[in-house]
């Protein structure tokens, strides 16, 4: 009967992982914002820094979302332009839900979620997804 248990246990917990890192995740990702962000320090001292920020090279782009790195590898993913208006119908989080879900989670960061999409908006009617790995 012990076996029986556990084995049904373990199986509900493989779904629930699975079901978990199968999450499409999107993140706004407001490069013309000047909003500042509080990063607690390890030590419990705070520090403000620019909410979003990239680096920039030949082979790939970084952004930085409350210093929370998201790597982007040029000409691996397609360029997704879509209608502003598209975004209403998506679970859009800001970064600290991001977390909070990751943390939940129990698994890595680039585990947790099976893709993030970071939606930039280009101009007034449109938006670009950048599919990006959580390091």
């Amino acid at each position: 009967m012990k076996n029986i248990f556990f084995g049904l246990f373990l199986l509900a917990f493989c779904f629930t992982v699975s079901a978990q890192s199968s999450e499409n995740v999107y993140l706004y990702y407001g490069a013309e914002n000047d909003e500042k962000c509080i990063i607690k320090n390890e030590d419990g001292s705070s520090s403000e820094m620019d909410s979003f920020f990239k680096l920039e090279n030949k082979s790939s782009i970084t952004f930085f979302v409350c210093g929370e790195r998201f790597y982007l590898k040029r000409n691996q993913n397609k360029l997704e332009i879509h209608p502003i208006s598209e975004i209403e119908d998506l679970r859009v989080l800001d970064i600290h839900e991001l977390k909070q879900e990751w943390k939940a989670s129990g698994l890595g960061k680039h585990e947790a979620f099976s893709n993030i999409y970071l939606i930039q908006k280009v101009s007034p009617d449109q938006v670009v997804y950048h599919k990006v790995k959580w390091l």
